[in-house]
């Protein structure tokens, strides 16, 4: 999975044990972390977008093609950015739209696609659930809640 590969790569000429011969995770240089400046937000979205993500996150400077949960997310802040935005755009964004689409770009260009489907004061729609008996035989499903 995505999450599982590593963002950088550091080599060295050694590595660093504990009397035990364990390698010391403590005494690992730092990693030297790149200064270059992020690319900026493009477009009213993902700028709103973004200025959503520094009020959460705490940061200065958001990159267009920066993940959400790379650079510091949670799935609180998520909630928040989604609240957030739902709140000052008036546009009906779900949480799965942020989980399924982490970077900035990506979830710009859904939040955009969404708006264009809504109107500005539509509410949210309702996801349909289906209602699973566990008691029942398996593969029986009831009928969707309202």
């Amino acid at each position: 999975p995505a999450y599982m590969v590593p963002h950088s790569i550091m080599l060295h000429e050694g590595l660093p044990h504990t009397a035990a011969g364990k390698v010391d995770r403590r005494n690992l240089p730092a990693p030297a972390l790149s200064k270059a400046e992020p690319a900026a937000p493009q477009g009213d979205m993902e700028q709103a977008i973004a200025r959503a993500w520094q009020a959460a996150l705490g940061h200065d400077s958001i990159g267009r093609f920066d993940d959400f949960f790379t650079i510091g997310g949670s799935s609180l802040g998520a909630m928040q950015i989604v609240s957030s935005l739902r709140r000052e755009l008036k546009v009906a964004v779900d949480l799965t739209d942020l989980l399924e689409s982490p970077r900035l770009c990506d979830f710009a260009r859904q939040v955009a696609g969404r708006q264009a489907r809504h109107e500005p004061d539509a509410a949210i729609p309702k996801r349909q659930r289906t209602r699973i008996d566990l008691a029942a035989s398996p593969g029986a499903a009831q009928e969707p809640r309202p």
